[in-house]
């Protein structure tokens, strides 16, 4: 119940990990300055707006280097509200980027672009954020939700038995198992 969920202004060099931000009016909000920071693996939830990113304040519009991903959008009323260039929205594939609820895009292709035949849990098609902001992997499922990580690649997994079966897990590569009762 705040203007923002988290703030980051004049902020370098940060992490924001494994947050839940709701029932905020923006979720994420950064003013400029803003260098080299990572926000990941955070749930925004039920917010106004994903985010605001604004580069006017201050009259310094630096944003250099920062990255958001693994990060989950849902049920927010409007998408980010941007005035600024320097995000990367996305790690590298097959790592992927942010679940956004209000894409709702088919897997049907795997690959780097996406034109490979097979599902690989990123979405088939990018989520614009605006002109100058894509996150090119999408993700399919919120990723703060899957309870299995393959700490290799990135990806996420509903049974430890998937995340070993699937084709990206290779011999010696570490998984992650959330706490609870598995049944498999």
């Amino acid at each position: 119940n705040c203007i923002g969920g988290v703030h980051l202004e004049l902020a370098n060099n940060c992490t924001v990990k494994r947050n839940v931000f709701t029932k905020n009016n923006q979720g994420i909000r950064l003013y400029s300055p803003c260098t080299y920071n990572t926000l990941t693996e955070n749930i925004v939830l039920n917010n106004t707006y994903d985010g605001m990113i604004d580069d006017t304040m201050n009259g310094n519009s630096t944003f250099q280097g920062n990255t958001l991903f693994h990060n989950d959008f849902i049920n927010n009323t409007y998408p980010f509200i941007l005035k600024g260039v320097g995000f990367t929205w996305y790690a590298s594939y097959p790592l992927g980027g942010n679940y956004w609820d209000r894409h709702d895009v088919p897997d049907q292709k795997r690959g780097p672009y996406q034109n490979e035949t097979g599902s690989d849990g990123i979405v088939d098609t990018a989520y614009v954020i605006d002109s100058s902001n894509v996150d090119l992997y999408p993700l399919v499922k919120p990723f703060n939700s899957l309870p299995v990580h393959n700490l290799n690649t990135g990806k996420g997994y509903a049974t430890v038995q998937e995340a070993i079966d699937a084709p990206e897990t290779l011999n010696g590569h570490n998984l992650s198992v959330d706490e609870g009762e598995y049944h498999e």
